[in-house]
This record gives structure tokens, C-alpha cells and sequence, in this order.
């Protein structure tokens, strides 16, 4: 059942820590609620306060802590609870003083958090010690295949850490049958070419028998979790062959959803919208917006509509990729870069279905058609509506260069490959936290 899961949802092996987190979190929780002699109303007040705890926490970065020292990891989880449990409480007292003004509600609200957050606090830090400890000895590969490839593998490991913890991360060596590998420490083994004879690759496998044999493709669905265009170079092998195009029931539900959520965040950034429309004209006194015309589904043209973040007539010699502290931008534009408000407008280009709120990132015409001469498969991201964010947006930083479009093509293939409402739902919730942590908008 385990499997089955995983090779549909292939984005759940690395993310089962945070899930595993989070069902013991939720376990820890109601056992504690329903500890207390309390009617539904507070009950139902303190489970909302456990869902925004835990929100917040993954917004912050609670899960997800870069260190495998026990000392290190005490004071990153000091750090973090400490500003997790002033911020929720401070919250919580706000809610209470405006709407409730119950005195009885606020001390039991303080109460759950201070014993909720001291009980996890435990719980965390043995887990990540478990966690570190397992991973030094289980995440290490073997790669069999042309050391050419090995390198190139080795250099998908290193943009996957990019904004990646150290608890996803994965050893892999090469495998050299004139050196005589010595595997007892080796759980896994990656295989370049899938027609390859195990018993003739010149080590024995006596000595332990439970390797777990992978292709190159299931590698990347994995551990990468996109299908870099260097490691799949002979384009009929690349798993672009098994694009499945989503179901119509998935179609309606995404459409359904994202016209609603659309609608509500309209609704809810207006105030903002505005703000930053009166910036933009005060600043240089152009018009606020400006629109594009984009690359959709099928290579439909159609157009969007921005806030002007670049000064006046910035593209007079052509359109060109934006770079860190690129001259053209406006000092009000890099703010509403940074917090990605310039692409608010877009909402409406989702409204209208000319894109979804996620997929891949539609491009211009001019820049498209120059990418489909230079990129094989690039076209393969039109067969799907573009979108406002997608897999390429939350796993890889801003894109300026042929290079960084190889790089996020890979994500956008691996995307269309394992389409699916949930995996659509994750792009959400990590988009959120992006967003929150001004992080993904700015050339690196």
C-alpha cells in the first residue's frame, strides 16, 4: 500500500518526516484538548489554534533544521519555539481581547499552548537526532554507469540542496569494478542504463541482500524529484514518454478551486493592490501596470497584466531576463518583487482561463521561441495551461539564463509527468511560505 502511494505520489518519500511530524503533532494535540473538562466551543477554539501552530511553524521552518549537531540543533529549536510560542500567543491574546474577552478561554488557551509546545519541543528534538542518525548510515548510493553521468548526477544532488535540510540529503558514490567497491554500507543502488545484467556488474552481492535497485528515471522521481535533461540525453528515453494527461474530474476540481481562491485573494489584496498602485505613480509617475504577451497552452499567445516594477520604456531595446540588481527595476519594484504583489493582477488572466494558478510559468513569445530552438522538450510545457506559480517556482530560485530554464524545464516535466490535485495543493502551501519569507523572486 506504502509503495503504491509513493509511486503515485512519488513527493511523499521525501516529505514523510514532515507528514509523520505532523500526525503526531495532531495525535499529541487532541489527547491534550480532550484532557481538559471543557465544552465544544473551546474545543473547537483550541484545535484552531493547533492548525495556525502548526502553519506557522511550517511557514517558519520549524520542520525543516540544517544541522547535525546535537548542540546546533538544541539552540536552532530554542530559537525557533521560542519565536513560534511569542508570536501564537501574542495571537492568541489579540483573538481573545478583540472578538471573545474571556478571561476563562485566554488562561486555557495558554495553558494548551505552554504544555503543547513544551511536549513537542521534546518530541522534535529526538526525533531529529533519530532522523540524523539514520540518515548517515541508509541515504548512501551507488551509481553504476559512465563516470560522465556520475558527474552530472552529482551536480543535480548539488542544485537539489539548494533550498533543501539536511535530513533530504543523499550520499552517492561511483562504482568502479576495477576497485572492488565495498558495499556493506551501501542500501541503494542506482542503475543508468535499465537493461543492464546485476549479475555481471562485477561485484559480488553476497554479502548483503537487500539492495534496492533503481533506474536513473526512478532516481530523479525520488531523490531529485525532476528529470534533469543531461542525465536523459537520448530523448526517447526520457520519461516525458510517460506523460498522462490529468483526468477530467481533476481538471474540474482544480478549475472550481482555483476560481474561488482567485476570486477571495482579489478580494483580500485589494487594500494592497491599491497601496501599491499610488506608490508606483508617485514614484515616477508612469502608469502603475503594464501587460505582456505570454505562451500558453498549446502556444497560445495571450496576454497579462503586471505592476510596472521596471522604470519607463525599461525593454526599448528588446526584451531581456532579469538579473540580480538589475538596474531597470524601481526602488518601489523591488519591494513588490520581493513580495511577489507585482504578479497580483494575474489573478484576473486565471479568472478568465487563460491560465491556472499553478503550472508552469508562462514565457514571451520572443524569449519562448529562441527556448524551443536551444532546449529539447521545452515545448512539452505548453501542453498544459501555464500557471501563476508551479514546481519550478517553489524548488528553484528566479531563473536569468538558458542554464536556469534547463534547470526549472526539469522541475516543470517532472510536474506534468506526476500531476495531481494534492501535488498542486503542496506547490500551494509551499508558494505561501515562499511568499512569506520573501524568498524565490530575486536572481540569485
Amino acid at each position: 500500500m506504502a509503495n503504491n502511494i509513493f509511486n503515485l505520489y512519488p513527493w511523499f518519500e521525501t516529505r514523510r518526516n514532515l507528514i509523520y511530524q505532523l500526525f503526531v503533532e495532531s495525535i499529541i494535540s487532541i489527547f491534550l484538548i480532550f484532557s481538559y473538562n471543557i465544552n465544544i466551543y473551546n474545543i473547537f477554539y483550541l484545535f484552531s489554534l493547533h492548525s495556525f501552530y502548526v502553519l506557522s511553524s511550517y511557514v517558519f521552518g520549524r520542520y525543516y533544521l540544517k544541522t547535525n549537531k546535537t548542540t546546533n540543533l538544541i539552540f536552532q529549536l530554542l530559537i525557533k519555539f521560542t519565536f513560534l510560542y511569542t508570536f501564537i500567543y501574542f495571537f492568541n491574546f489579540s483573538i481573545n481581547s478583540i472578538t471573545f474577552q474571556d478571561p476563562l478561554k485566554l488562561e486555557l488557551s495558554n495553558k494548551y499552548l505552554k504544555v503543547f509546545t513544551l511536549i513537542i519541543f521534546f518530541h522534535q528534538f529526538a526525533y531529529q537526532v533519530y532522523l540524523n542518525k539514520k540518515n548517515s548510515k541508509q541515504n548512501k548510493w551507488i551509481y553504476i554507469g559512465s563516470s560522465k553521468n556520475y558527474k552530472k548526477a552529482l551536480k543535480a544532488l548539488e542544485i537539489k540542496t539548494l533550498n533543501k535540510n539536511s535530513n533530504n540529503y543523499c550520499k552517492l558514490y561511483f562504482y568502479d569494478s576495477n576497485k572492488n567497491e565495498n558495499l556493506k554500507y551501501i542500501n541503494n543502488i542506482v542503475i543508468e542504463k535499465e537493461n543492464i545484467d546485476i549479475e555481471n556488474i562485477g561485484f559480488s552481492l553476497s554479502t548483503k541482500k537487500n539492495y534496492n535497485f533503481n533506474s536513473l528515471s526512478d532516481w530523479s522521481k525520488l531523490l531529485l524529484q525532476r528529470y534533469p535533461l543531461e542525465l536523459f540525453n537520448q530523448i526517447n528515453k526520457h520519461p516525458y514518454k510517460y506523460i498522462s494527461y490529468p483526468r477530467e474530474l481533476e481538471q474540474r476540481i482544480k478549475r472550481i478551486a482555483e476560481f474561488i481562491i482567485s476570486i477571495f485573494l482579489l478580494f483580500l489584496t485589494t487594500p494592497i493592490l491599491i497601496f501599491s498602485v499610488l506608490a508606483i505613480f508617485i514614484e515616477d509617475g508612469g502608469s502603475p501596470f503594464y501587460s505582456q504577451e505570454r505562451t500558453g497552452i498549446d502556444g497560445k499567445v495571450f496576454k497579462i497584466m503586471k505592476l510596472r516594477t521596471m522604470i519607463i520604456n525599461a525593454e526599448n531595446n528588446g526584451p531581456k531576463w532579469s538579473t540580480k540588481n538589475d538596474k531597470r527595476i524601481t526602488k518601489i519594484g523591488a519591494i513588490l518583487r520581493k513580495l511577489r504583489i507585482d504578479e497580483l493582477p494575474q489573478l484576473i488572466s486565471v479568472l478568465i482561463g487563460d491560465m491556472s494558478l499553478i503550472g508552469p510559468r508562462p514565457e514571451r513569445p520572443e524569449i519562448n521561441n529562441q527556448l524551443i530552438k536551444e532546449i529539447p522538450l521545452y515545448d512539452l510545457r505548453h501542453k498544459i495551461k501555464p500557471g501563476l506559480t508551479g514546481w519550478a517556482q517553489v524548488n528553484y530560485p528566479y531563473g536569468s539564463s538558458i542554464y536556469d530554464t534547463k534547470v526549472k524545464l526539469s522541475y516543470d516535466l517532472y510536474y506534468i509527468i506526476h500531476y495531481s490535485n494534492t501535488l498542486d495543493l503542496l506547490i500551494f502551501f509551499k508558494t505561501i511560505k515562499l511568499i512569506l519569507n520573501a524568498k524565490g523572486a530575486i536572481p540569485n
